[in-house]
């Protein structure tokens, strides 16, 4: 049986315009400290964390997406049931 000769390294190739480039050489580097990966990563999750912000001054929202979604489930379930022949308890006609 052969086997393949295998090289490991420890670098990591990644776009210089990737997200997550700028973290993997804040790590990578021996010197870099942890207020620098700290404001990367809250930079990173900013958005996310307004739109959670958004949502948690509303919280009439949440119950008002469900609502709806469930509004417009019970008319396709409605839908499916009369296409089919069915009755509400989904037996059979």
């Amino acid at each position: 049986m052969r086997f393949a000769s295998r090289t490991f390294t420890t670098s990591v190739a990644v776009s210089p315009r990737c997200g997550v480039s700028r973290l993997t050489n804040l790590i990578a580097e021996p010197d870099a400290s942890e207020a620098a990966v700290t404001e990367a990563v809250n930079e990173r999750f900013a958005p996310v964390r307004a739109r959670r912000a958004e949502l948690a001054a509303d919280p009439g929202y949440a119950r008002r997406v469900l609502r709806d979604g469930c509004d417009r489930a019970r008319a396709v379930a409605a839908a499916t049931r009369r296409s089919h022949g069915s009755t509400e308890s989904g037996s059979p006609r």
